[in-house]
């Protein structure tokens, strides 16, 4: 039953906000949940994305419901259960840099590109699923989960729950061809206002690195290289695996 085993709180809590903004837990060194800031999930990639994901599952064909439905299923999946993650990255290490905080939000932005496709093709939205799916997301971003191992910024919460009424009210009049032209700007619009407003605190609101920091061997920049060295010289073998944990 080992590779069934789920994780913490903490860690499924980490993956939820970190699709809602990459900073809602904290910005590099404020980062408060999982791991760090670079080795835990990183989902984020547009809210919008996210109400047109249920969009495409409510206006899609059912051959297509099946198909993106297991393809969203197996990431799913791999969040779920840990040791198919490890499994993923060879057992290389616990995180998803690289390779998983890639796949799963493009696969995401996939997914909501087919639901806005569909509207596009002519379908209007299913304005019940886009009530329930916004009711839904502004529950689980207000709720009090009480978990002490993650700090949750209120400004983000506020902030995306604005985005995604917002985009709820666009997507909903998108169903009105008198207002179809003027809401398609006005979505393009409130896109590029979004992508400003949550990229911000990562590119303005953390600790410059410094080359003294490098010299000095601080932060990542420690003796990991010169113990490479020394394995190299007392083990001629051809592999070996080196696992590095930084400390919190």
């Amino acid at each position: 039953m080992f590779p069934f085993r789920i994780a913490s709180p903490e860690h499924y809590l980490t993956a939820f906000f970190r699709l809602i903004s990459n900073d809602a837990l904290g910005t590099a060194n404020t980062f408060n949940g999982w791991k760090n800031y670079l080795e835990a999930p990183l989902f984020y990639i547009g809210l919008i994305t996210i109400l047109l994901v249920f969009q495409f599952f409510a206006l899609a064909d059912r051959k297509r419901k099946l198909l993106y439905g297991a393809f969203l299923g197996l990431w799913l999946f791999i969040i779920i259960f840990p040791w198919f993650r490890f499994a993923f990255y060879g057992f290389a290490g616990d995180y998803y840099k690289g390779a998983l905080s890639l796949f799963i939000p493009f696969s995401f932005l996939l997914v909501g590109l087919l639901g806005f496709q569909e509207i596009m093709k002519g379908k209007k939205p299913n304005l019940i699923v886009l009530v329930i799916s916004l009711l839904l997301m502004v529950v689980l971003i207000w709720y009090p989960y009480h978990e002490p191992k993650v700090t949750i910024s209120q400004s983000v919460q506020i902030r995306a729950s604005l985005f995604l009424v917002l985009y709820s009210i666009f997507i909903s009049m998108l169903s009105s061809d008198k207002f179809a032209k003027i809401i398609l700007p006005l979505l393009l619009v409130t896109v590029i206002l979004e992508a400003r407003d949550f990229s911000w605190p990562a590119f303005n609101e953390r600790v410059s690195l410094h080359k003294a920091d490098i010299r000095n061997k601080k932060y990542q920049f420690d003796n990991s290289m010169e113990a490479v060295d020394y394995i190299k010289k007392i083990d001629q073998g051809l592999f070996y695996r080196v696992d590095k944990v930084l400390a919190r």
